[in-house]
């Protein structure tokens, strides 16, 4: 690999720095702690951001649950979400510009009745807040994840609040570019090209921390170091973490996190890397092969995710349906090298179980080994699935098949150790246009609507 002595060398660098040793406690608090006290220090680290309008700002940290919150003199509002450890994803975001949506009409409902404030700033406040909310409201206007949430607000609030969705489209300036995530990959999430958050690097911040250092008030102090270190650190992490992500960008395996371990940044590595392969699964893509075998999923909504559980990245994709707040799901989830496919229906683990118990068979497992999405374990020598897996055999699990929750059963099998990403890709799209997929697909449908 290219630069190989370089990440020996900075990853060294890096096991031995104090200020590098602190941050491992807490690295999101540790990081926006910094960025606020430096801000605090100096105004001019706050265009490290890209805010240019620093003068007479200030600095909040936790205000409306945002990591940072900066407000100009002018009355403008910036929201800094900071990410390094974990990942935001398209449906997080939402949700947190509804929660903001909800958060601002309060100090919308303050700032339109406070009588108190001088003439001027009470319409710079009335004026900003209130096109934030426009602007949010548009977002939040035809976005199926908040529908019911936007409900249940609505008819709670004033008629000047149910207004703001009408004028929505009239708002005369939006809050793109002042909302801000920052994250330690250099490649941006691909679902913020259409949401509203400008997307800054950590290894942006620091650059920029650094160059203003030396013409601001902590130039010459003792503190003048520290922060040359913080960014010296930061930097030599991005490059560390993302060299590594493109020595293997084309290939599924997680061997380079084994060299992160020793500053116990292996379990982020895992998270970006799996993400990384996530952005070659596109969602429309799988609509199309299910599509193809004349499935209409209805209610159920397509999804994909990646989450970090037993020291593990995990990808799940799958079509899902909640009702009276239960969750009827079929898919596939990946964790790292075992591929699973999984049925999530109320009881179902637990009733795969008891009927296991009191008769050594299970109806409702055995539905799915007609259907072909599981098989069975006493046939296993005769398993045969996709060439994308290793020997083309049931990996060992409990019999009938593994479970976690009451809810969810799987079955499992080993990737080959020579996975790339395209052929992982392929054998994804190969399973949701299955006739398995369809006729397991039918089986949860069914239960759905019965209940």
């Amino acid at each position: 690999m290219e630069n190989e002595d370089n990440i020996t060398g900075m990853i060294k660098e890096l096991k031995n720095s104090p200020l590098y040793a602190m941050s491992l406690g807490g690295r999101e608090l540790y990081h926006s702690n910094f960025w606020e006290w430096l801000m605090k220090k100096d105004k001019e680290f706050i265009k490290a951001f890209g805010i240019e309008d620093v003068d007479n700002t200030t600095v909040t940290r936790e205000e409306k649950h945002h990591d940072l919150t900066i407000h100009t003199a002018d009355g403008k509002i910036y929201i800094i979400e900071n990410k390094i450890k974990s990942l935001a994803s398209q449906e997080q975001l939402d949700r947190y510009l509804f929660d903001m949506f909800k958060s601002y009409i309060e100090s919308y409902k303050e700032v339109r009745n406070n009588k108190s404030f001088e003439d001027e700033q009470r319409v710079k406040n009335f004026h900003e807040i209130k096109n934030i909310l426009l602007y949010l409201a548009e977002y939040i206007n035809g976005n199926k994840l908040l529908e019911a949430g936007k409900k249940a607000l609505l008819d709670k609030s004033p008629g000047y609040i149910r207004s703001l969705f009408e004028e929505s489209s009239t708002a005369s300036d939006s809050i793109t570019d002042k909302m801000i995530l920052t994250g330690i990959s250099q490649d941006a999430p691909s679902f913020l090209k259409d949401a509203s958050w400008k997307y800054k690097t950590y290894s942006d911040i620091a650059r920029e921390i650094k160059s203003r250092l030396k013409q601001s008030s902590i130039q010459g102090t003792a503190n003048e170091k520290i922060v040359e270190q913080y960014c010296d650190d930061v930097q030599s992490l991005s490059f560390v973490v993302n060299s590594l992500l493109t020595d293997s960008v084309a290939n599924y395996n997680f061997d380079n996190s084994k060299k992160l371990e020793c500053i116990r940044f292996d379990d982020t590595y895992k998270k970006l890397k799996m993400y990384n392969f996530s952005e070659n699964i596109i969602l429309k893509e799988i609509e199309e092969k299910i599509k193809e075998k004349h499935i209409d999923i209805g209610n159920f909504t397509l999804k994909k995710d990646v989450d970090f559980a037993n020291k593990k990245a995990n990808l799940t994709i799958k079509v899902e349906y909640q009702k009276n707040k239960k969750k009827y799901a079929l898919g596939i989830q990946i964790e790292e090298y075992d591929f699973r496919y999984f049925v999530e229906c109320p009881d179902l683990a637990k009733d795969v179980e008891k009927e296991i118990t009191e008769t050594g068979e299970s109806a409702s497992f055995e539905q799915f080994i007609k259907s072909g999405w599981f098989i069975n374990p006493k046939e296993i020598d005769e398993a045969n699935k996709e060439s994308a897996f290793h020997n083309k055999k049931l990996a060992t699990q409990k019999y009938p098949c593994n479970k976690y929750d009451p809810d969810f059963i799987y079955q499992y099998y080993k990737l080959t150790e020579d996975m790339t990403y395209k052929k992982l890709r392929d054998a994804i799209y190969d399973v949701f246009k299955s006739n398995e997929f369809k006729k397991a697909f039918e089986i949860v449908q069914g239960k759905a609507n019965e209940n």
